[in-house]
């Protein structure tokens, strides 16, 4: 399954998400289309200001259950990233150019609704 295309979208420049809970269900005030960034036309959004910490979130049905694995994947995300699905907690990943994945298959289940939350903190931004 792959989950490019319009997620919901919010900048954090507060850093005032994880201590609100946005992983939860939260209602972002923006929409991006993935896999462009927030800089890009492209992406929907087109904005040049500096965001050290920026939320994404979508919501996905996994239509049939799978005798293997099932692997959530990365391309790249900058720089450190948190990743929630259903509000649990499932990794977190420093690297600003390189792909990483989490095994997913115990958190998830056919046909129901799923919510994942991505935290990404660009170190650079935030000095």
């Amino acid at each position: 399954m792959n989950l490019n295309g319009a997620w919901q979208f919010t900048f954090d420049d507060q850093d005032l998400g994880i201590k609100e809970g946005w992983y939860q269900q939260h209602d972002f005030d923006k929409k991006i289309e993935v896999p462009f960034v927030y800089q890009t036309e492209l992406s929907g959004i087109d904005d040049q200001s500096e965001h050290g910490i920026v939320w994404y979130q979508r919501h996905f049905t996994v239509k049939e259950a799978e005798d293997f694995a099932t692997i959530l994947h990365f391309g790249a995300v900058d720089f450190e990233t948190d990743v929630w699905l259903d509000a649990q907690h499932i990794g977190t990943h420093v690297g600003g150019h390189t792909s990483f994945s989490f095994d997913i298959t115990d958190y998830i289940s056919a046909g129901e609704d799923h919510v994942l939350t991505v935290r990404a903190k660009d170190l650079l931004l935030c000095q």
